[in-house]
């Protein structure tokens, strides 16, 4: 027969304690990435405060939902294949590529590309599932041509049609031109409001925006704001409690493609 093991009453309580300390740590979820996939997220606070006027609030036990934006770069070469790279990888002039977007809730998703003439294509814009991949553009490329220089896309999710993604068409209509209004909309804004815009690595800027503040960024949307790059499989994640984009905010990110 086996031997029975007998634990004294004081080493159960120190297993009891550090099994509750393992379990508290499993349920903290940290990481752009993991709070991406998590339906409740971290334990921490969202702020409250006024765009004039942020205020440090002291963490929270209610766990956040949060919304958020991930993508990946996948380059089309020679051989006809795609495949990611990073997003801070320098371009050719004649290379091709697409964004492979994914949102963790549904909603509309807006996609903007801004060219160095001040014009912006509208590449996506329609209602989307959550965790489904979107490829941008549909069906079609972007293509570096030109001098060397820098391409600006804007990645935009709301919880209501986004008027920035449909100037007088439908949604997802290809390549309709709009007029980029410099220091009106979101093109400019991203640019002049350093303190309420968050910058990854990358330099990938994310923001809250409000419609009703002119698409400019409010503060609410950099409090809690959580980024993060994985290396591993090329997509970078933005995400942000739910409660800063409610009442009609847009989850706003902006990459810069360079290419030589």
């Amino acid at each position: 027969m086996g031997k029975k093991i007998v634990f004294p009453t004081a080493m159960l309580l120190v297993i009891t304690l550090l099994f509750g300390v393992s379990l508290a740590i499993a349920a903290e979820v940290t990481g752009a990435k993991a709070l991406f996939f998590s339906e409740s997220g971290a334990t921490i606070s969202a702020s409250k405060a006024s765009p004039e006027k942020p205020k440090t609030m002291a963490k929270s036990s209610t766990r956040e939902k949060y919304t958020g934006i991930a993508y990946q770069l996948a380059q089309l070469f020679p051989d006809g294949q795609f495949q990611v790279v990073p997003k801070s990888h320098t371009f050719e002039s004649g290379d091709r590529v697409k964004f492979l977007v994914r949102t963790n809730q549904p909603g509309y998703l807006t996609v903007l590309n801004v060219g160095t003439s001040g014009m912006t294509h509208v590449l996506y814009n329609n209602y989307v599932q959550a965790m489904s991949v979107i490829e941008v553009p549909q069906g079609s490329n972007l293509q570096f041509v030109g001098p060397a220089g820098a391409e600006k896309v804007i990645m935009m999710l709301s919880s209501s049609p986004n008027p920035l993604g449909s100037p007088g068409g439908g949604p997802n209509q290809g390549p309709a031109l709009i007029e980029a209004k410099r220091g009106s909309n979101t093109y400019a804004s991203l640019e002049g409001s350093k303190d309420l815009v968050l910058e990854d690595n990358l330099k990938t800027k994310y923001a809250v925006i409000s419609p009703k503040n002119n698409y400019r960024p409010v503060a609410t949307g950099t409090k809690d704001m959580v980024l993060e790059t994985d290396k591993g499989n090329g997509y970078n994640y933005g995400v942000v409690p739910a409660a800063a984009v409610s009442g009609g905010g847009i989850l706003t990110l902006e990459t810069t493609l360079r290419h030589r």
